[in-house]
């Protein structure tokens, strides 16, 4: 595997971190937001929350955690161990939570657009590379990704020596090679983050966001851990054990700018001239395979079907990555004859699959040629955070008006490097001043401490969808 950087672009009101290899291909992608908009992104967060409902016919228990929904609790996260032998057939949610009760709880899954949050009693607390519960059962488990068996062997003797009463330690894949001492002073670090926790919940009032502030870099290596990383640049010198890069756009310096560009772009080409073609829905997302050239029914036209097939596939596991599309993913691929040819493509799906940290599913080819893949949902995907559906657009979806907005301060920013003097103004539409003023109030209060005085905001409804000015004159 090929030496990884990270890099990190911070702007008013939204940190993008971007991961590539050493020929800088763009292999992740995250988007983190401040203020009342940030995408949605509570995966990992810890609430006290308020039972709101209990519903009996569901076994489940609806949660206030001062979200816009109320989220899910079901009975097995509602238990303090997933699964209690011959007992789990007969227990029921009203042996763990009733309504008016202020509970602790963890996100799990994030909000979408018709269900609330998924949430779980079984509060972790994540490092680099360990998971601790003080809640747990009293086991050490090892990530299923460490493959080498000495070294599992290792770790788990490691991890069931520090063990104590009824607490959980999950080494994660990240802890491969990893030393004994840093393994223990990592774990005596989310020992006392729970304790802070515990503290911080002692103190609040449900609903209450109970959390240990974290910067952008801190929630992405927990999601996706720092294995192959040798390099974390970043434009934000407040971010820690960084290199620090003050040359611009830290994305336009690593050749990145246009990959990022296209990332909600809904047709992918491909090397040899075919393209996918990705469509998200609400209930699965499709990808459909096509060839630049048309294959016959011979020989060369397998061939064509194979070696696209193949070339797709690499290419759609990338975008899911990227995008973080997540649910039910069905990949249209060309048709193919042979078992054969079908078991290549399939193998060609898992390998390029393999480095994804969600660890996606693959559940075969259907007769008509679909390859079914399943992906669990975290965070949201990307076209949720940055896109809205949009009639003026071809797709049917846009930029966010918010998206527009922090785009449009780093532009006043960008100008205001250029030309220091400059008393800059921003024109855009009233929809994204709006969204600027009501989801990213942080935002505009650190434009006003950059510029050392308040951005002017100047609505113009004649401008159209994603376009704006900036306006400066000098001081």
């Amino acid at each position: 595997m090929s030496e990884q950087t990270i890099l990190i672009r911070n702007r008013p009101g939204e940190t993008r971190i971007a991961r590539i290899d050493d020929k800088s291909t763009l292999l992740d992608f995250a988007v983190y937001r401040g203020g009342s908009d940030n995408g949605g992104q509570l995966v990992g967060e810890v609430f006290l929350g308020r039972v709101r409902r209990v519903v009996p016919a569901m076994e489940a228990a609806f949660v206030d955690i001062g979200q816009e929904k109320d989220a899910f609790l079901g009975l097995s996260d509602a238990r303090a161990q997933p699964h209690f032998g011959p007992n789990n057939e007969i227990d029921k949610i009203s042996d763990y939570v009733h309504e008016g009760e202020a509970i602790l709880v963890q996100v799990l899954t994030d909000a979408r657009e018709t269900k609330g949050a998924k949430i779980t009693k079984r509060v972790n607390v994540t490092g680099d590379t360990l998971v601790f519960s003080a809640l747990g059962d009293g086991s050490a488990r090892v990530s299923s990704r460490i493959k080498n068996k000495a070294e599992r062997t290792r770790l788990l003797g490691l991890a069931e020596n520090m063990l104590k009463n009824e607490n959980t330690i999950i080494v994660r894949s990240a802890a491969e090679n990893a030393d004994e001492k840093d393994l223990k002073a990592e774990l005596e670090t989310l020992k006392n983050k729970w304790n802070q926790l515990l503290e911080m919940a002692s103190n609040a009032k449900a609903p209450a966001h109970i959390g240990i502030n974290e910067n952008a870099l801190e929630k992405y290596l927990k999601d996706t851990g720092r294995k192959s990383v040798t390099r974390i640049i970043s434009d934000d010198a407040s971010i820690d054990n960084c290199e620090i890069f003050s040359g611009g756009d830290i994305f336009k310096k690593f050749n990145i700018s246009d990959q990022v560009d296209g990332l909600l772009e809904p047709v992918v080409n491909l090397k040899s001239g075919g393209s996918i073609i990705i469509e998200e829905t609400a209930a699965l997302t499709t990808i459909d395979v096509n060839s630049a050239a048309a294959g016959g029914s011979g020989g060369l036209g397998r061939e064509l079907a194979l070696a696209t097939n193949l070339e797709a596939v690499a290419s759609a596991a990338r975008h899911i990555r990227l995008r973080n599309i997540a649910g039910v993913i069905v990949i249209d691929l060309m048709a193919m004859r042979s078992k054969v040819t079908e078991k290549k493509v399939m193998e060609a799906a898992r390998r390029a699959l393999s480095d994804d940290p969600v660890r996606p599913r693959i559940h075969g080819i259907t007769a008509t040629g679909l390859l079914e893949i399943t992906r669990p949902r975290k965070r949201p995907p990307l076209s949720n955070i940055l896109s809205e559906p949009c009639g003026e657009c071809a797709s049917g979806r846009g930029p966010s008006a918010l998206t527009i907005g922090l785009g449009a301060l780093d532009a006043v920013l960008a100008e205001v490097r250029s030309n220091p003097a400059l008393m800059p103004a921003l024109i855009a539409r009233p929809d994204v001043i709006r969204a600027l003023e009501q989801n990213a109030p942080g935002a505009l209060s650190e434009m006003e401490t950059r510029l050392g005085q308040p951005l002017e905001l100047l609505p113009d409804g004649g401008l159209k969808k994603g376009s704006f000015r900036v306006d400066a004159a000098e001081r």
